[in-house]
C-alpha cells in the first residue's frame, strides 16, 4: 500500500493500513516527517516496523489497466526513481486539491475537485455498466478521496 501525504492523516492512514497491510510505504514531500505531522504520530511511524517513509517524494505516475498495478515515486532531492507495486494509493495530500496530476479522463471540476459518484454516471467517459460507487471517479476502479471531492 502506499499513502501519499505528511500530515497527521496521512500518517493516521499509515498506521491503521499498517495493522493490515504487509508492507506501507508513506511518501511525504518535505523532507521532515515532523513538519507537518504531531510529534507523537511520526515517532509511532517511525517505530512501526512495516510502515517505510519515503521522504522528498511525490507521485510520478500510476500504472494499470482496470486496476491499479504499480505506482512510480520520484525523490526530489536525488531524482531516484522507485517503482512499486501496489494495488492501493491512498491520497491525503490537503485541503486544496492537488489534482492536476491526474490523467484528463478522470473528470475534475471548475475549481480542481475530482467529480465522483452520480455526477459521474452521465458522463460520456463513465463506460462501467452500472452506477458509480460514492467516490468513484469517471475512470472504474479508481476513487477519490474525500478531501479531493466536492461538498455536496
Amino acid at each position: 500500500m502506499v499513502v501519499v501525504g505528511g500530515g497527521n492523516s496521512a500518517g493516521q492512514a499509515a498506521v491503521f493500513l499498517a495493522g493490515v497491510a504487509r508492507k506501507v510505504y508513506l511518501a511525504v514531500r518535505h523532507s521532515d516527517l515532523y513538519k507537518d505531522m504531531s510529534a507523537y504520530l511520526a515517532r509511532r511511524i517511525e517505530e512501526t516496523p512495516n510502515i517505510q517513509v519515503l521522504l522528498n517524494t511525490t507521485v510520478r505516475r500510476m500504472t494499470g489497466d482496470k486496476h491499479l498495478r504499480t505506482v512510480e515515486l520520484v525523490n526530489n532531492q536525488t531524482g531516484e526513481v522507485l517503482t512499486l507495486k501496489t494495488p492501493a494509493l491512498f491520497s491525503f495530500i490537503g485541503a486544496l486539491p492537488r489534482t492536476d496530476w491526474l490523467p484528463p479522463d478522470i473528470e475534475k471540476d471548475g475549481k480542481n475537485f475530482i467529480r465522483t459518484g452520480v455526477v459521474v454516471a452521465q458522463s460520456p467517459r463513465w463506460n462501467a455498466g452500472r452506477q458509480p460507487f460514492l467516490l468513484e471517479t469517471s475512470r472504474p476502479g479508481v476513487f477519490a478521496p474525500a478531501t479531493c471531492a466536492p461538498v455536496r
